[in-house]
């Protein structure tokens, strides 16, 4: 499955150390799909809480909510929120995370 990041309209700076949160809001006819934290610097896609990470999503309010804590520089890079719609995976929302040091 391939992701177009070719456009980029969120650009997001972060001190190293440092934490954010995106709440990627999904239209509310995907409750039920699958939603990924996806990481174009080792092209995985996340969906589960993991030390640095939490991903979760809250149907009732069609929002899936990611925080990534203790920022650094090889975090780098783009991200974006996924949503698997019947094994197409589409972007809802993408941003690209600087961390500065």
């Amino acid at each position: 499955a391939e992701c177009d990041f070719g456009w980029l309209n969120h650009i997001l700076t972060v001190q190293t150390g440092g934490s954010v949160t995106i709440p990627c809001h999904y239209d509310e006819k995907y409750k039920q799909q699958k939603k990924y934290w996806y990481s174009e610097i080792d092209n995985i896609y996340r969906n589960t809480t993991e030390k640095n990470l939490s991903v979760i999503d809250d149907p009732d309010q069609s929002l899936f909510t990611v925080t990534m804590r203790n920022l650094q520089n090889k975090h780098t890079g783009t991200y974006g929120c996924v949503v698997d719609i019947q094994g197409q995976l589409a972007v809802t929302y993408e941003l690209y995370i600087e961390v500065q040091s």
